[in-house]
């Protein structure tokens, strides 16, 4: 009697090892891909303003690590056959990923990006082909856990009046867990405040409040979408908005651990592994 129960016993044990395991196997499979993935992460930025020069220039204040993305955001003025070149000190290729024409006003913005750069000492140069512009502000942030083959998805951009600067949607993006980086920007004698919407998820980053007035903004998303950005104006003015949708790293492809079957040691107990119900 003893060596049935015995055996009803071991049989009852390896079934509910055996069920933690696939429950195992299934919260590691359902689990979300953000949850696997490194999120966009600001390592550094600096910014620089001018006045009537060919170029601008912004420095790190550490070195840049290696393999991580740099973005620059470049606001202008007098943009009649101007063309916009960044580059930086350790040799990386800039790539105007989206810009935006202001077409009362005559500023423009762009927002550049270097992928999986090559670290250390960094000056960044924005040059401008016409020579010396009027009011230019250049922006640099280091970001690190970007894609580094082919990190830029989705752009999108808006220009007009009034205390609202907005940016169309992007389109839906290939991937959740991405960086959305924009760019806001105004008259170089606007005297008012530019601020983002409560709730929207941006955070505000660098600005200029002197005489070459721009603003950025930044959020991580998980999920899929088509985004904006937007961000409020405390007096109307003319504007320009600017979207980049940068890929974060993609997540891993899962592997689970299985859990070896419980094993039945003489007497009855339980030589489990850690799985015991």
């Amino acid at each position: 009697m003893t060596k049935y129960k015995n055996a009803a016993k071991d049989k009852v044990i390896r079934l509910r090892s055996h069920m933690a395991v696939k429950l195992l196997f299934l919260l590691v499979i359902l689990l979300p891909v953000s949850s696997w993935a490194a999120t966009a992460t600001l390592v550094q930025s600096n910014s620089a303003e001018g006045s009537a020069v060919a170029s601008i220039v912004s420095t790190f204040t550490s070195n840049v690590t290696t393999g991580n993305m740099i973005i620059a955001f470049v606001r202008l003025s007098t943009l009649t056959a101007t063309t916009v070149t960044v580059t930086d000190t350790q040799g990386n290729t800039y790539v105007d990923a989206v810009a935006q024409n202001q077409d009362t006003d005559q500023h423009a913005i762009h927002i550049f990006y270097a992928k999986n750069v090559t670290g250390g000492a960094d000056t960044v140069t924005a040059a401008f082909s016409s020579g010396a512009n009027n009011h230019p502000w250049i922006a640099i942030y280091e970001w690190q856990n970007m894609d580094t083959v082919a990190p830029l998805d989705k752009t999108a951009v808006g220009q007009g009046a009034g205390v609202t600067a907005a940016t169309a949607g992007t389109g839906t993006t290939v991937q959740g867990n991405e960086l959305l980086f924009a760019g806001i920007g105004v008259p170089n004698n606007y005297a008012g405040t530019i601020s983002i919407f409560t709730g929207s998820g941006y955070s505000l980053l660098l600005q200029d409040s002197g005489l070459s007035r721009a603003a950025t903004l930044a959020q991580n998303q998980d999920v899929t979408g088509s985004w904006t950005s937007s961000a409020t104006l405390s007096t109307s003015t003319n504007w320009s908005a600017v979207l980049a949708v940068f890929k974060a790293v993609a997540a891993p492809t899962p592997t689970p651990t299985v859990t070896p079957t419980a094993t039945p040691t003489p007497g009855g107990s339980v030589n489990n592994s850690g799985w015991f119900f």
